[in-house]
């Protein structure tokens, strides 16, 4: 084989990694892009934001609270800006070496915020007003994941696998004492972890459970279970595989998961207080479900729908995977990721 020819096939194999890697993507009958949208729940009035992709929420103005501001969360920083996309604040900056925007959650208040830094692992808290960045965890040889807030935003509840003593566990931290307690710690002989802690109330969590069999498939005990923070008093809620973000809301007292089987991916909503489980549909794995702050809406993919009667409106354009939709405080208007498409002749811009 000559020299030329493998220096040929690794230009090619470069060429096609700069195009996957790319923000625009050539599609049938023209381009696309993905870019942060801001609109009405009914799919009106869009206005485009920014290019690229990240999780975003609608923040309380920390100078102004009767008005709402946007934040943004992309592998490059954390900032906040006016609804129109103006006045932007950075209030973390790249510091930590690529931030896993993908692990950002909100306190109940929506005045702090959790995340994970891409290069240590570590758990950082800091208000959206940009101050009191914290490492929390300061533990770079741990692959913390999941973090959340509780109800009350006075602890910090994630999860993790130690693979050197073969146990998965799940803890919190009290914000102000910053010290670990651990809610469960396993040992497994097949590698085996948590995922999504999610607390209900002030004591007891929700949280996915991933076991295995001995060849490695997955074990029919796989499943959603509720756990006591002080005893660790685990209860079964529901079995099948649960593997992606999980999503509550404390007004309503719903919570919502995929289930995985057989290829497909059910949406499945619990009503607490009845203690009933309703099948929503089926929806790509990718898709993060998210609810409205008065649980009215739960948005999935490009559907809203209404958590009375599980009516659904489609909101007319692809949202990118891996993001989910927030709404704002009166639930009437909505902020997301989107691939924004492009005909061959006319790429790029700010306002369709």
């Amino acid at each position: 084989m000559s020299k030329y020819y493998i220096i040929i096939q690794i230009i090619i194999l470069v060429l096609i990694i700069l195009l996957l890697i790319s923000c625009e993507h050539p599609s049938e009958g023209g381009w696309h892009e993905n870019w942060i949208v801001k609109m009405n729940v009914e799919s009106s009035d869009i206005s485009y934001i920014e290019k690229g992709k990240g999780n975003c929420f609608f923040i309380p103005d920390p100078e102004n609270p009767e008005e709402e501001r946007m934040l943004i969360a992309t592998s490059d920083n954390i900032r906040t800006m006016n609804e129109d996309g103006s006045d932007i604040r950075i209030i973390v900056d790249n510091i930590l070496d690529n931030i896993d925007w993908e692990s950002v959650n909100l306190s109940s208040n929506k005045h702090k915020i959790v995340f994970i830094s891409n290069n240590s692992r570590d758990i950082y808290l800091a208000n959206t007003e940009g101050t009191n960045l914290v490492n929390l965890t300061q533990t770079p040889d741990i692959n913390e994941l999941d973090p959340s807030f509780s109800l009350d935003d006075s602890k910090i509840v994630y999860c993790y696998t130690n693979i050197d003593d073969s146990t998965r566990i799940i803890a919190y931290r009290e914000i102000d004492i910053n010290t670990e307690v651990k809610i469960i710690e396993d040992n497994y002989e097949v590698f085996e972890h948590f995922k999504y802690p999610i607390f209900i109330n002030n004591s007891t969590i929700y949280y996915s459970q991933i076991d295995r069999t001995e060849n490695g498939n997955f074990s029919s005990t796989c499943g959603l279970y509720s756990a006591n923070i002080d005893s660790g008093e685990q209860q079964e809620l529901f079995l099948g595989i649960i593997q992606t973000r999980m999503s509550f809301n404390i007004n309503r007292e719903l919570f919502v998961f995929m289930k995985s089987n057989n290829g497909l991916n059910e949406l499945i909503l619990y009503n607490i207080n009845n203690n009933e489980f309703y099948t929503i549909g089926d929806f790509s794995y990718y898709y993060l479900p998210s609810f409205s702050d008065d649980g009215l809406y739960l948005s999935i993919g490009d559907k809203i729908i209404n958590t009375d009667d599980f009516s659904s409106n489609n909101i007319g354009k692809e949202v990118i995977p891996y993001t989910f939709c927030s709404f704002n405080s009166d639930s009437n208007k909505l902020i997301l990721n989107i691939k924004r498409s492009f005909p061959n002749d006319k790429k790029g811009g700010k306002n369709e």
